[in-house]
C-alpha cells in the first residue's frame, strides 16, 4: 500500500469533492449495508487474534456487529459507524463458542424446536421474530437498532447528536447519518405505482417535503460532525427489481434530486 498522507476524514471529504486522494477511501461498516454479520465478525478477530469477549451486535435483526477500532485500523477503514451503544445490555450466547452483546429488552427465548424468540405483545397485537436454530441473523417482524433504544424524537435526536460530536473530535474517521429513507416503501407500493399512481406520487411529495424539513433541522445540529448521508430503500431482491426501474425514475427520482440539491 502507498504511504498513507491524508488523515481518514480528509481523505472521504476529498474523495466526495472529487479531488485527488492518497488512496481510495475504504469503508467497513459505517452503514448497515456495509457492516459484517457477528459471527463472520466472530470469526475474523479470532483469525486476526484478538478478543472476542465484548462483540456488540448494532443491528439486532441482521445480527451485525459494530467494527471495534482495532479492526477499523488493520483493515485501513477510513468510516465508523454512527450509533449510540445501548443503554442498558445482556451477554447471550445463542450457540456453541458464541456469545455477543445485544440490548437488553431483546431477552431471546428459546422454543421447542430450538429456534430463539424475541418479541412482545402490546395493544396492535404480538410482534415477533425468530433465529432459527443454527441461524445467522433473525426474520420475521423487523426489529431493527431502532426499536431497542427506547428513545425517540427529540431525546433520540440529542443522544445521536452526541455521539456525532464526539466521533468527530476523538477519532479521525468519517461518519454516516442513515437517518433519512427515500420514496419506495416496498413490493406493495411497487403495485400502487400501477393501480393507484396519483395518490403515490403526492404521497411521495408530502414525505419529500417532510424530508427536507427534517435535514435542515439534522444540518443546524451536526452538520459540522457529519461527512456522509445515506439516503435510499430496498429496491430489489436477489432474483432482481422490486419493481420496474422506470417507475423508480417517475415516482422516486426527481424527489430523490430534489432532496439532495
Amino acid at each position: 500500500m502507498n504511504k498513507e498522507t491524508m488523515t481518514s476524514r480528509e481523505r472521504v471529504v476529498r474523495t466526495l469533492n472529487h479531488e485527488p486522494v492518497d488512496r481510495m477511501p475504504i469503508d467497513l461498516g459505517s452503514h448497515f449495508s456495509t457492516g459484517i454479520s457477528a459471527f463472520a465478525y466472530w470469526e475474523l478477530r479470532e483469525h486476526l487474534g484478538l478478543s472476542t469477549d465484548s462483540i456488540e451486535v448494532v443491528d439486532p435483526a441482521q445480527f451485525l456487529a459494530r467494527v471495534d477500532d482495532d479492526t477499523l485500523e488493520r483493515f485501513h477503514s477510513d468510516c465508523i459507524l454512527l450509533h449510540p451503544f445501548w443503554p442498558k445490555t445482556m451477554r447471550w450466547n445463542p450457540r456453541g463458542k458464541y456469545e455477543f452483546t445485544i440490548p437488553a429488552p431483546m431477552s431471546p427465548k428459546k422454543n421447542d424446536e430450538g429456534d430463539w424468540i424475541v418479541g412482545e405483545t402490546h395493544p396492535g397485537g404480538t410482534q415477533q421474530m425468530r433465529m432459527p436454530a443454527g441461524g445467522f441473523f433473525f426474520d420475521g417482524g423487523w426489529m431493527g437498532a431502532g426499536y431497542w433504544h427506547g428513545k425517540s424524537g427529540d431525546e433520540r435526536f440529542a443522544e445521536v447528536a452526541r455521539e456525532a460530536e464526539r466521533i468527530y473530535k476523538e477519532t479521525p474517521y468519517a461518519t454516516n447519518y442513515m437517518g433519512f429513507s427515500s420514496y419506495f416503501g416496498g413490493i406493495g407500493q411497487g403495485i400502487r405505482m400501477l393501480t393507484e399512481p396519483d395518490a403515490v406520487l403526492e404521497e411521495n411529495e408530502r414525505a419529500c417535503e417532510s424530508s427536507i424539513k427534517s435535514f435542515r433541522k439534522f444540518n443546524d445540529a451536526i452538520g459540522q460532525y457529519i461527512q456522509l448521508v445515506s439516503v435510499g430503500d430496498d429496491m430489489g431482491m436477489q432474483k432482481g427489481p422490486l419493481c420496474r426501474p422506470e417507475h423508480i425514475e417517475r415516482f422516486c427520482g426527481p424527489l430523490d434530486r430534489k432532496s439532495v440539491v
